[in-house]
């Protein structure tokens, strides 16, 4: 639910609670947006959409479970990105020592124990704000966040089109990507879009004409959303 209310948030297709899988009791679709660099305010965002199921387990069940262990190794290992790696932190400062992944199976770090102790006080600090406004976001939502649970319940499944059947459109739509834009527009697509964008002509030589002769016909440039749309097909598709 928290991806409904987040600026920066990833578009959703489908959620369903149909087990998957050994652990899996359930999923939650989205189409990411393609985009090569992230802000702070983005990563905060993701954060928050990750801690989603451990913060509703406290809130609505009074008690955790071990379901989040997956979650909880993401957020932690993106925190520690931002602080160690990207440079995002005030704290620490623009430095970068190379992230999780230039540390794996090294002995000695590169950075001082000083640095370190900072390193994870900045870390937990980051995780705890994130795990904090998720919770105010959820208690604030707790009323759609229960509509949701007993649609839930009934179908089993919902798409995008059914969440903005239950509780409108997401509030913050001057951050909504291009597909969202299309998704608007065309609504749940049951065939392939047709690609946009003027024809091309390409030129089908044959090898009893001549060149100058040779036939001729008008294809339609690809369109640049074309994998996006296919991805968003495919979603349907799946059981």
């Amino acid at each position: 639910m928290c991806h409904w209310f987040l600026g920066h948030a990833d578009s959703l297709l489908k959620v369903s609670i149909i087990p998957r899988g050994v652990g899996a009791l359930g999923y939650a679709q989205y189409l990411p947006k393609e985009r090569f660099w992230y802000t702070t305010e983005q990563l905060l965002d993701r954060m928050c959409m990750t801690l989603g199921g451990r913060v509703s387990e406290e809130i609505f069940f009074g008690k955790i479970t071990t379901g989040a262990q997956d979650d909880l190794q993401k957020i932690t290992k993106m925190a520690f990105e931002v602080c160690a790696n990207y440079g995002m932190n005030p704290v620490v400062g623009p430095v970068s020592y190379g992230g999780a992944r230039s540390t794996e199976g090294e002995f000695q770090k590169p950075w001082s124990e000083k640095t370190g102790e900072m390193l994870d006080g900045e870390v937990r600090k980051m995780i705890n704000e994130a795990h904090e406004r998720t919770r105010q976001l959820l208690t604030e939502k707790q009323e759609s966040v229960v509509k949701v649970a007993q649609l839930l319940l009934q179908k089993e499944v919902l798409t995008r089109e059914d969440i903005i059947d239950l509780l409108g459109k997401r509030p913050l739509q001057s951050k909504a990507d291009e597909m969202d834009a299309w998704l608007d527009e065309h609504g749940k697509p049951d065939v392939f879009p047709p690609p946009g964008g003027a024809e091309q002509e390409v030129v089908n030589f044959r090898p009893d004409q001549p060149s100058a002769s040779a036939a001729r016909t008008l294809r339609p440039k690809p369109n640049p959303f074309e994998a996006r749309y296919q991805r968003y097909l495919n979603a349907f598709r799946r059981p």
